[in-house]
């Protein structure tokens, strides 16, 4: 337990996270403590099944022994050696007694090794369902925390500050829209102004010189010349 508050306390650190524990924190830790166990169980089982291979070889190896032995009392009892015979009988005794120990040490053994494999495929079975459903509830921790981010962001909660900026630089934009309709407008009507004026002062000239023609014709019939013949009207003057 306390190597577990450890390794979170240095992950918290690392990880530079303001809570102490998250639930995809919790997960890689569990993940972590369960394949430390598994690898210790695979050590174990290993050390089972070692030692049913050496148990095999002994009994291999004195299985041999016998058999040599076995030939040597014979060939003794055949050569009537006495001495001989009885010593071969001896290793003889003593094989089978060791053959009949490595038996059942052996029986022993094997039973342990099947319940140690079958003990760490179990185990290797929890673990990986294990790694699936905090592989699933890291998938659904995400998924809510992106639903609260998206419903706090849908309620305005984070655009409060944006929201009020937004309608200032609403109101500026509307604000120069106004003044800029409204110079348009005040420069369209002077230069309406001024278009009025250049055509009145082009019809006073016009009239002037017209008045002046009228004057020159009225002077020149009451010196007794022939009337002048007035100057025919341009087209679209009028009076």
């Amino acid at each position: 337990m306390l190597k577990r508050i450890w390794r979170l306390f240095v992950s918290v650190i690392t990880l530079g996270l303001v809570k102490l524990e998250t639930p995809e924190l919790i997960g890689d830790q569990l993940i972590e403590e369960m394949e430390a166990k598994e690898r210790k169980l695979a050590e174990d089982a290993i050390g089972v099944v070692a030692y049913q291979k050496r148990l095999e070889a002994e009994l291999t190896q004195a299985q041999k022994d016998l058999n040599t032995w076995t030939n040597r009392a014979r060939a003794a009892a055949r050569a009537g050696d006495q001495e001989v015979g009885v010593h071969a009988m001896e290793q003889v005794t003593r094989l089978e007694g060791n053959i009949q120990r490595l038996n059942e040490q052996l029986l022993v053994a094997k039973d342990r090794s099947k319940q140690a494999m079958q003990a760490l495929e179990q185990f290797k079975a929890q673990v990986a369902s294990a790694r699936e459903r905090i592989k699933d509830l890291k998938s659904r921790d995400r998924l809510a925390r992106l639903e609260a981010n998206a419903s706090r962001a849908m309620t305005g909660y984070d655009l409060d500050t944006q929201m009020k900026q937004l309608d200032r630089m609403t109101e500026q934009v509307s604000e120069r829209e106004a003044r800029a309709r409204a110079t348009t407008e005040i420069a369209s009507n002077d230069i309406n102004v001024r278009i009025q004026r250049t055509e009145m002062d082009a019809q006073r000239t016009e009239a002037q010189d017209r008045f002046a023609a009228l004057q020159a014709e009225l002077a020149g019939g009451a010196g007794g010349g022939e009337p002048a013949t007035p100057e025919a009207p341009e087209a679209g003057r009028q009076l």
